[in-house]
């Protein structure tokens, strides 16, 4: 009797990494892209704060702006990538994103360099909630697509995968900023980022397979529709559970932002 054929011992290995491969135009290396320019720009923030003419505490507050958004935008942020698709709305934040960088380029530039006003102030603000709403979908919608794209047993693979790049992009970003401001442009960094952000758009939009993380409405034969009161009792309950999560959270979200601002007021 004839013993059956073994698979190679790097067989599996190889296959997943070519899954992991696969991914890389369409996630890996468009979350590179957005954190290096987000890095850059993270630690400039208070900095052209104070350029501004914000006081020091006014300067840190406004990074804030990244931790609420982490904090209160997951749901309307996943209500729109679940009604749109990912990668609908991950092209249309990126473009958002983009255009919110080249704006702010044009319109802060005279204000750090010349008298500024509260019209600058103001539009400081406005821009960086922008950017903030933008990449909280970027980050949503990746991650929605890889519960979908990977295997389950890969997910946990690709998961830390995702964390690594976006800890890789958190090293790059910040030397390219520092260059940047080198070269004698402190609002440089907003081109910096809008050409990242850019980039990864791009790769998106070209390599993500449209549709993937879309629902569909059509519901199985014989399967009931829940009463509404049981499910808003439902909904109550896990809206109760994600807040409970939330709150548990929120200081380390805040810890993590007040890392790359505190530094830079403090130098």
């Amino acid at each position: 009797m004839t013993t059956p054929a073994r698979l190679p011992p790097g067989g599996r290995a190889q296959s997943s990494k070519q899954v992991l491969w696969s991914l890389a135009p369409s996630v890996y290396a468009p979350t590179l892209l957005e954190f290096a320019g987000l890095s850059a720009l993270m630690p400039v923030i208070p900095l052209l704060a104070l350029d501004l003419g914000f006081a020091a505490w006014q300067a840190a507050a406004l990074t804030t702006v990244f931790g609420l958004t982490s904090f209160l935008g997951p749901i309307p942020a996943g209500r729109f990538i679940s009604r749109v698709g990912a990668r609908r709305a991950l092209v249309s934040t990126g473009v958002l994103l983009v255009l919110s960088n080249l704006v702010a380029f044009m319109v802060l530039t005279p204000g750090v360099h010349g008298d500024p006003g509260p019209r600058h102030q103001l539009t400081f603000l406005g821009l960086l909630l922008v950017m903030a709403i933008s990449t909280q979908v970027w980050q949503l919608g990746r991650q929605a697509y890889l519960g979908t794209a990977l295997p389950p047993t890969m997910r946990a693979r690709g998961m830390t995968m995702f964390g690594g790049v976006i800890r890789l992009g958190e090293v790059i970003g910040p030397l390219l900023g520092a260059l940047v401001m080198a070269l004698g442009s402190d609002t440089g960094v907003f081109i910096l980022f809008a050409v990242t952000a850019a980039a990864g758009t791009v790769m998106i939009a070209i390599f993500l397979p449209p549709g993937e993380t879309r629902p569909t409405s059509r519901r199985p034969r014989g399967e009931r529709i829940p009463h509404s009161t049981a499910r808003s009792r439902l909904d109550r309950a896990v809206l109760s559970r994600m807040a409970m999560v939330g709150l548990g959270i929120a200081p380390v979200m805040m810890a993590r932002v007040n890392r790359p601002v505190i530094v830079p007021l403090l130098g």
